[in-house]
């Protein structure tokens, strides 16, 4: 029986809120929580690619900004390796901070996560920032066709 799917999606924003970078990719099954920590993870990856000197994680996962603020100690053991991981990344980071938002606070991250879960329900390939163009309802607040 093959493993189920589900999307993960960072979404980087400049100090402007203008959208740098996204990503929308299957990774194997986990928890919600798993999968939060993870796409933690895959942000700041991502932003360390484009050199970025400085980043603030807004992240709808309390238990996840509470892992990376409370780190070294362990909080969550299904997540430890990816907060490892992150604190890892941080020190490529002038400044870093992370912050607990509400889901209902990000409408593009929303409207993005609804993209995602329609595209591979239907066998979908992941997208990269590169096809933005494709998502220009996504910018404009429209919901996804």
């Amino acid at each position: 029986m093959a493993a189920i799917k589900r999307e993960t999606y960072p979404l980087l924003r400049d100090h402007n809120g203008n959208v740098l970078s996204w990503k929308v990719d299957k990774i194997p099954k986990t928890s919600p929580l798993e999968g939060e920590a993870l796409t933690a993870k895959k942000g700041f990856e991502e932003a360390c690619r484009k050199g970025l000197s400085s980043i603030i994680l807004e992240g709808h996962s309390l238990n996840v900004i509470q892992a990376i603020k409370a780190y070294p100690k362990r909080v969550e053991w299904r997540i430890f390796e990816d907060i490892v991981d992150i604190h890892s990344l941080l020190h490529q980071f002038q400044q870093s901070k992370t912050s607990h938002v509400s889901r209902d606070a990000n409408l593009v991250e929303h409207r993005l996560a609804r993209w995602a879960a329609s595209e591979f329900s239907s066998e979908g390939t992941p997208r990269y920032s590169e096809h933005i163009s494709l998502l220009s309802w996504l910018f404009s607040g429209a919901d996804p066709p």
